[in-house]
């Protein structure tokens, strides 16, 4: 039980609220009316007091500090939360250098610039070879496959075995206006478009026979890059059209 001090609780004393016991003396000390009750000095109460309020001060200040941290806490939580669910602002694209454009389209150009000639070189070679071959009905010569590629190769040659068979040759030269109308750089790909006249190219000798057919028609050549190299190898004569 805790120690109460009536003169500072306002209680009454003993002597108003305790009577003498029977039997006893009037001079005998009187005895508290509760008892185990221990009267405490003002100055241990005053101690206790002021104890009691420091530890109060102490768990409000505890308290103060930890709400200063949390909110510390929170306002730092938020600010992260802020800046990592903000989306970076995206860098602004610089414009496509008009040189470099210009350079590659150079380049492109230059490219087929050179595959044209290169592809019109074959074509000129084939017909240049053949023309040779023709005027002898040479079926063995080495010259057609460095321009020719099959089918049309094996067609050139199997065509001048029957002329060296019938004993028949060409005499005089054709002439010829090629253009590459169709180029895949890519695929490695092209179609070139002639007017081929043959009218001073003709058979002769052997069992030659006068032809009806046009001298001069529109022909349709295909050719291919193999190794970095164009070859011809498909032909087809128009000749039932003019040019």
């Amino acid at each position: 039980m805790q120690s109460i001090d009536t003169q500072a609780s306002g209680l009454p004393d003993d002597s108003t609220s305790a009577g003498i016991p029977n039997g006893g003396d009037a001079n005998r000390p009187r005895q508290p009316s509760w008892s185990g009750a221990i009267p405490v000095p003002r100055h241990q109460l005053v101690r206790r007091r002021t104890a009691t309020e420091a530890g109060r001060h102490d768990v409000t200040s505890r308290i103060m500090r930890r709400s200063m941290l949390a909110t510390a806490l929170g306002l730092t939580l938020g600010l992260l939360g802020a800046a990592c669910g903000s989306k970076p602002k995206a860098e602004p694209t610089a414009p496509a250098n008009p040189t470099t454009a210009a350079s590659a389209t150079a380049t492109t150009s230059q490219a087929e610039e050179q595959a044209r000639r290169e592809i019109l070189a074959t074509y000129n070679g084939y017909l240049e070879a053949y023309i040779k071959a023709s005027a002898t009905a040479d079926y063995r010569t080495q010259e057609l496959a460095q321009f020719v590629g099959e089918p049309l190769l094996g067609q050139l040659l199997n065509n001048l075995q029957n002329m060296s068979r019938s004993n028949v040759h060409n005499e005089g030269r054709p002439t010829w206006n090629p253009t590459v109308t169709e180029l895949r750089l890519d695929a490695g790909q092209a179609v070139i478009q002639d007017c081929f006249d043959s009218t001073n190219w003709n058979a002769v000798g052997g069992k030659a026979q006068p032809t009806t057919q046009a001298k001069k028609y529109p022909v349709v050549v295909k050719a291919k890059r193999v190794n970095g190299k164009w070859y011809v190898y498909e032909s087809t004569a128009q000749r039932s059209a003019t040019c």
